[in-house]
């Protein structure tokens, strides 16, 4: 397995993957506010700036010559926690074949040890995760993420 920073070459596989990972999470959303329209130009866009930004990272997992898995974090400057500088774990995914091999261990590690290198440093990193996402959620713990907060969205059109 070998991890490195996403190119725009890899744009074509990624925005299948991605638009496949989207499906999935939607499956598991308990509110359609905010869920992602599947078109593929957009995802391309998105992507593209993705890898472009300075405080934002993409990282791919390639196994013979294969993207199998990547993940996508940021790191910013928060004025609302207490912790001003964090680290924003965006999504992690794993193709479905790959799966239960510990791989998203090995993106979160490198995603972690992109934080740790920014100016300043990260005090912690944060994520989302839907609650019925259980197999998700239970990860995360296992790693040692903790609820801090709970966000609630209600729909208003």
């Amino acid at each position: 397995m070998n991890i490195r920073k996403a190119t725009l070459k890899d744009l074509p596989w990624l925005v299948k993957q991605y638009i496949e990972y989207q499906k999935e999470e939607d499956k598991l959303a308990s509110t359609k506010v905010g869920r992602m329209k599947f078109d593929k130009k957009s995802v391309f866009h998105d992507l593209r700036k993705f890898i472009l930004k300075q405080n934002k990272i993409l990282f791919v997992m390639i196994d013979e010559d294969k993207i199998i898995g990547f993940v996508a974090g940021s790191f910013t400057k928060n004025p609302i926690q207490r912790i001003k500088n964090i680290g924003f774990l965006d999504e992690i995914y794993i193709a479905p074949k790959m799966r239960g091999k510990g791989l998203s261990s090995k993106l979160k590690d490198e995603f972690i040890k992109w934080v740790k290198k920014r100016k300043r440093g990260a005090g912690a990193i944060s994520l989302y995760v839907m609650p019925r996402n259980k197999i998700a959620l239970e990860t995360y713990k296992k790693w040692g993420f903790e609820i801090a907060y709970l966000n609630l969205t209600k729909k208003v059109n």
